[in-house]
């Protein structure tokens, strides 16, 4: 997790390894997520928000 000024807080949750097809590793994925009770799940990096803010 990582706290970034003006922006707030950051999870970002990826696979170490395939076990199943690309589309059902990112349906694990969300599904983590969502068991985490975690929001705004999106797939842009937080430098992105940075670079671009405002």
């Amino acid at each position: 997790m990582d706290y970034v000024d003006n922006l707030g807080y950051f999870i970002e949750i990826e696979v170490k390894k395939y076990d199943d097809d690309a589309i059902k590793e990112y349906d694990n994925l969300i599904k983590i997520a969502k068991d985490l009770n975690l929001n705004n799940i999106d797939k842009i990096e937080y430098p992105y928000y940075i670079i671009y803010k405002d």
